[in-house]
């Protein structure tokens, strides 16, 4: 059930940051890898991040019988949400010194097909390497 968080968080905190920097950004992130990203869209996708995570756990409790703890998974989004800003950033510095604007025309104006999964890959060895972790020690 936690690793649907591996996408959901992406593509939620995507939305955030992209709703977000449209309606309160002024100040550039990084004008020179991605013109057009904002400060408060940075932050915008973290509150998404961080709203995906809790509500996440809501789900699993209330439909789920969980017993998720609301604190470890608010906790848990932070690093999840550098990740995603990271993730979109370095994604568009290999845009950038390819010379490419989009990765394609799927979505027009989302950047292509790829541009929903470049914040995924961090997450997802993130996620993969916190499960492996305790196993490495045995």
């Amino acid at each position: 059930q936690r690793y649907l968080l591996v996408f959901l968080a992406p593509w939620i905190s995507d939305a955030f940051a992209m709703y977000g920097g449209k309606l309160f950004g002024k100040k550039k992130l990084c004008p020179d890898l991605s013109p057009k990203k904002t400060v408060a869209g940075a932050v915008s996708g973290a509150v998404g991040t961080m709203l995906t995570f809790v509500v996440f756990a809501l789900v699993i409790n209330l439909f789920f019988n969980g017993n998720c703890s609301y604190l470890y998974y608010l906790l848990a989004s932070i690093p999840v949400a550098a990740l995603v800003q990271l993730g979109d950033l370095g994604a568009s510095a290999v845009k950038r010194s390819c010379g490419i604007k989009d990765y394609g025309s799927i979505f027009p104006g989302h950047g292509g097909a790829l541009d929903r999964c470049d914040s995924v890959l961090p997450v997802a060895i993130a996620a993969y390497s916190f499960s492996v972790l305790p196993y490495l020690f045995m």
